[in-house]
């Protein structure tokens, strides 16, 4: 076997690894984003269950809502009233 020859195998390998591990990478990605993206859906669906539609108000609490765990989340939606879950997941409002 000359050098070509096994500089071309090994290259070939390291190429095949770096295309496997891409796409790993990738598929991974996908999958997380598609849980989040199911994840938020539920949230969205739980809070129009409860309360009819999702103004500006009840949107800006989705965010805070998805750094819960799913019980944590589900638990507040589904104990809370409005008022509560605003108050507990809205962003602190500055004084100036």
């Amino acid at each position: 076997m000359d050098l070509t020859t096994v500089f071309l195998q090994r290259l070939e390998r390291d190429v095949e690894a770096a295309v496997e591990q891409a796409v790993e990478q990738a598929t991974q990605q996908a999958t997380e984003q598609t849980t989040q993206r199911v994840e938020r859906m539920m949230v969205e669906s739980m809070l129009q269950v409860k309360f009819g539609e999702i103004d500006d108000r009840l949107a800006q609490i989705i965010d805070p809502l998805m750094e819960r765990s799913p019980l944590e989340r589900t638990e507040a939606i589904m104990r809370l009233s409005r008022q509560e879950l605003l108050d507990r997941y809205s962003a602190p409002r500055g004084n100036g």
